[in-house]
Formats: structure tokens, C-alpha cells, sequence
């Protein structure tokens, strides 16, 4: 403690140590809100070892010439982002976005306790100490709360680096302009009275802070209603496709019917070896495409229908057990997205697999306990990788436009209350939906 009772109260400067505990709170108060993997002890040490580290670092580094003033606040950041990638191992933009704002918290935080301690006039080091601790502890239980619901969005990590660049430009100029007074005096931005210092170092601090936190915000619901566009125009396209389907369907039964007739005139005309052979060959290919009416629900059964010829091509083997008739309070759209995406992404899947004998798929819609059970399984030897919200994380490059076959499925599960699981089960991946059952139809 003898560094703090030689440090001048009055001085311009904020003391290193309390910069260092404020950027130590701030990012253990980002990574609180982020996922991990980590065991607790692994938490704890890593947790512990930064906190001493970022001291020992800004008290070794503050006696430095000007000159070498940025390069080491540069490093210090650097610190926190390497502990928010270590504790996290998010993605490299999530972490550099995430280590700006909690630098510029810290900054704020430290600027504000020591503008209180300058008008305070504190001399006292348990006095100073609490002060210090209860205005970091206030102003981070206020940002963890503000942060909290954007830090739990999904959205969160549809951020692009252009996104996050932005995020960054404008903690740097933050960062500069609040720095400046002290700095350098003889500038058109800069504060001469000592007082005013003081007051525009934590103003611009907390602008700073403010503005950063208003800008992501704004990117995550902009992500968030692109999301939403995207899906519904998903939520369409399924629903077209089973429009367009139903409309060939009725033709195919027209002339189903229709060469029957005609298959039952040609036998009665001619007894020839060949002609038969070609007529039961005729039935034989009719018999392929014929529809199926097995479920009770006569969307759902064109649904199969339609994905029936896709499965039949790739040699794909499906099997059914479903009342389709539970269906009934659901909404056609709702429906064919449900259906359609989850079939989609199981032909999709098995599919690629060379061996023949992976390649199946299993459906079920059954009643329990009040809810309609849906199940769409389908063989997978590997574990898939899910999200933060619980969606398997596509395979495919471009994350930001992919992916929303999964989400269009939950989202009209959630529409009548229901949830939505993704994941694997042995050698199989499923999708499973549980909806209240309705007695209103749709």
C-alpha cells in the first residue's frame, strides 16, 4: 500500500492501480455474460493471474516518457482482450468488440472515482478504497444488467468486422479525446482549468461508453430484423412450394385415375406377352408415384409426398409414424416450414453419406401428454456443433446467411407456444418440436 500513500491526490493523472482493478472488473464482468468452457479452478487462476498482471503491468509501465504512453495502454488492451479469448474462446470479432467496451467502461469507471475523490478532497486510504469499490461495484451491477439481455442474444455473434471495426474506431477516439487535456494543453479541444479537466475526461468517458453500447445495440436488432425478414421469406417459399406441389399433385391424380382406365382397356383388348409386360411395367412405374394419403392431415402428407421423389432419387429409406390429425390446429404455413425445413436438412445430410444403408430418415408426430410430439431423425455419426441459442451451427462459410431453415422451424413452434430441440443422439441427429395441443383450429 505504500505506492497509494505516496500517490498525489490532486494529480491530473489517474492512478495506474485503479485503472488496472477497473479494467480487471470490467472484463470479468463481460466474461461472466459470455459462455465458457472452462472448469471453475481454470476460471479462478486465469481470473486471479490477470488481475495481478494488469497491475504489475500499468504500475511498471507509468513512469514510461509520453512517447511511450499509447504502446503501453495498446498492450494493456491487448491484455484484455487475449483474457476475454482465453476464458471464452468466442470468435476473434466478438472478443475485440467486447474488449472495447469494457475497456471504455474501465475508463469511465476509473475517471468517475477519482473525479469523486478530487472534489471530495479524500485523504483517508480505507475511505478513498471504499469509495473506489462502491462506485465500480454500482456501475457495474448497472451495466450488467444493461448488457445482460444483448450479451445473451444470438445475435451477438452475427457481428462482421466491419461492424466491429466501427465499434473500435470509435473507443479509440473516445479514448484520445478524453485523454487529451492532460496530454497536451494547447489544443482546441483541450480543457485549461483544472476543474474542467476533471468533468470532461468523465463526460467524454461516459459518452463513450454510452455511444458503444448504443451502437451495438443497434446492430444487434439490425441482425435480429434481418433475421427475421429472412426467416419469413423462408416461412413463404416452404409455403409456395407446397402450393406449387399440391397443384401438380391433383394433376398427377387426374391422370393417375385417367391410365388406369386406359391400363384396364388395353387388357381388355389384347392378350399379346409384350403388350402386358409394357402395361405392368406402366403400373409398376405409377405405382411409384403414387400418393400417399397416411398421415391424416392433408398437408402433411404432401409435404412427404413431396420430398418422397427427392428420397427416392439419392436412395434415400424413410419410415412414418404420424396422426396427422393433431395438426389440425396448426396453420398451413406453419406446417409445411416445420415439415419441409426439417426434411430438407435430413435428405441434405444423408445424402452426402456413401454408404446406402445410412441413408435414413424417420418422422414421427405423436401425442404426449397433452403436446404434439414432432421428431425428424436422421443417421449422423459425428457430433454437431450448436450455438449459443441452441442451433446447430451450419457448415457452410457464410454463417450470416445461412442457418435459417433451423431458426424458421423454431420460430413457428414458438408461435403456439412450443419449444425446439437440435442435437445427437448416438448415430443419429434430431429435431424435435413439443407444442401444447390447441383445440381451436388455425
Amino acid at each position: 500500500m505504500s505506492f497509494l500513500m505516496n500517490m498525489p491526490v490532486y494529480s491530473f493523472n489517474i492512478p495506474r492501480i485503479y485503472s488496472a482493478v477497473a479494467e480487471w472488473a470490467a472484463a470479468v464482468m463481460y466474461v461472466s455474460l459470455m459462455p465458457t468452457n472452462r472448469k471453475r479452478w481454470q476460471r479462478i487462476l486465469m481470473t486471479v493471474v490477470f488481475l495481478f498482471w494488469q497491475c504489475a503491468w500499468l504500475l511498471l509501465t507509468q513512469d514510461l516518457p509520453l512517447l511511450f504512453w499509447i504502446p503501453s495502454m495498446a498492450a494493456a488492451i491487448a491484455w484484455i482482450y487475449l483474457f476475454l479469448r482465453t476464458m471464452t474462446g468466442e470468435r476473434r470479432t466478438i472478443c475485440a468488440g467486447t474488449c472495447m467496451s469494457a475497456f471504455l467502461l474501465a475508463e469511465f469507471m476509473a475517471s468517475l472515482e477519482w473525479q469523486i475523490e478530487y472534489f471530495g478532497h479524500l485523504q483517508s486510504i480505507p475511505v478513498r478504497a471504499a469509495v473506489a469499490a462502491a462506485a465500480y461495484a454500482a456501475i457495474l451491477s448497472l451495466f450488467y444488467f444493461m448488457e445482460r439481455p444483448m450479451k445473451k442474444s444470438p445475435y451477438v455473434e452475427m457481428l462482421t468486422r466491419r461492424q466491429v471495426l466501427s465499434i473500435l474506431i470509435l473507443g479509440i477516439i473516445t479514448f484520445l479525446l478524453s485523454n487529451l487535456s492532460f496530454v497536451y494543453a494547447n489544443t482546441p479541444f483541450s480543457a485549461t482549468l483544472e476543474r474542467d479537466v476533471y468533468y470532461v475526461r468523465t463526460l467524454v468517458d461516459l459518452c463513450g461508453v454510452v455511444g458503444c453500447y448504443a451502437l451495438r445495440r443497434q446492430i444487434v436488432q439490425m441482425n435480429e430484423e434481418k433475421d427475421l425478414v429472412s426467416i419469413n421469406a423462408m416461412l413463404r417459399a416452404q409455403y409456395d412450394k407446397y402450393r406449387a406441389y399440391q397443384q401438380n399433385i391433383d394433376m398427377i391424380n387426374i391422370k393417375y385415375h385417367d391410365l388406369k382406365h386406359q391400363i384396364a382397356g388395353l387388357r381388355a383388348e389384347t392378350d399379346s406377352q409384350k403388350r402386358s409386360a409394357w402395361i405392368d411395367s406402366m403400373e409398376k412405374e405409377l405405382e411409384t408415384y403414387r400418393p400417399e394419403k397416411q398421415t391424416g392431415n392433408q398437408v402433411l402428407d404432401s409435404m412427404i409426398d413431396a420430398k418422397r421423389v427427392t428420397m427416392q432419387q439419392n436412395h434415400i429409406s424413410f419410415t412414418c409414424v404420424a396422426n396427422g390429425q393433431l395438426l389440425d390446429f396448426m396453420h398451413v404455413t406453419d406446417i409445411c416450414t416445420i415439415f419441409g425445413n426439417a426434411l430438407d436438412n435430413a435428405i441434405e445430410s444423408v445424402s452426402l453419406l456413401p454408404d446406402p444403408e445410412q441413408r435414413n430418415i424417420h418422422m414421427e408426430v405423436l401425442e404426449r401428454k397433452g403436446f404434439v410430439f414432432i421428431e425428424v431423425t436422421n443417421y449422423c455419426d459425428h457430433a454437431v456443433p450448436l450455438g449459443r441459442d441452441g442451433f446447430p451451427l451450419t457448415s457452410k462459410s457464410d454463417r450470416v446467411n445461412h442457418g435459417f431453415g433451423v431458426k424458421s422451424i423454431a420460430y413457428s413452434a414458438k408461435k403456439y407456444g412450443g419449444s425446439t430441440k437440435f442435437g445427437t443422439d448416438g448415430k443419429s441427429f434430431y429435431v424435435r418440436c413439443l407444442i401444447p395441443m390447441q383445440k381451436n383450429p388455425a
